[in-house]
């Protein structure tokens, strides 16, 4: 299947990220953006369902009809904070691509998260309480890390390609403000984190 661009960017972004992504950018930056954010956050909640054993208190399929609901929104802001801070972070590298541009370059780095996506829908279809509830199975463990692995890396591959290509930077520029902007969002969050902890304290007091 085409689309306006000629091609499926859904499929030609595994393999030819710097092709999709200059297209997508001189026509549509803000394409699929939502359907972007929600497939991240989505497999990122589920990730977390599961780490906390959620499943213990509540129903699965209260869990899953839940991260159905608030994915596009959580996912929205996440995806426009990390585009921010690569945005920023470009800037100190001398990168001069516009805010959208970089913001599509991070939101379709995110499609090989739908591999981890199925792999959860296909583990709540069959095994619903082991992922949600019981969550430390060393074999159920070791293939949701090794699934999410792979995702990962594909995911930081097409990223690093996507950024070097709207930013016109080497691929060394590139990878240094990839990790920049991963280091500035883990300090920003980690600084909110407590902040907000902090304040709860003092509610709660």
């Amino acid at each position: 299947m085409t689309s306006k661009f000629g091609f499926n960017p859904w499929v030609t972004i595994w393999t030819q990220p710097k092709k999709t992504i200059r297209a997508i950018v001189n026509k549509d930056p803000r394409y699929h953006f939502f359907y972007l954010a929600t497939i991240y956050a989505l497999q990122t909640i589920l990730f977390l369902a599961n780490n906390w054993q959620l499943g213990q208190v509540y129903s699965v399929v209260l869990i899953v009809f839940a991260a159905i609901v608030v994915s596009p929104f959580f996912g929205a802001v996440f995806l426009y904070f990390n585009s921010w801070v690569l945005h920023f972070t470009g800037k100190w590298l001398k990168g001069n691509a516009p805010f959208l541009h970089v913001r599509a370059a991070l939101s379709w780095s995110k499609v090989p998260l739908i591999i981890s996506l199925l792999m959860w829908f296909v583990l709540l279809v069959f095994s619903s309480d082991i992922i949600l509830s019981k969550g430390e199975g060393a074999i159920t463990t070791l293939f949701i890390n090794l699934i999410s692995l792979i995702a990962g890396i594909w995911s930081f591959v097409i990223l690093v390609q996507s950024v070097q290509e709207v930013q016109g930077f080497t691929i060394a520029r590139s990878i240094g403000n990839v990790i920049l902007a991963f280091i500035i969002s883990y300090i920003l969050i980690f600084l909110f984190s407590n902040v907000f902890y902090y304040f709860v304290s003092l509610i709660k007091q």
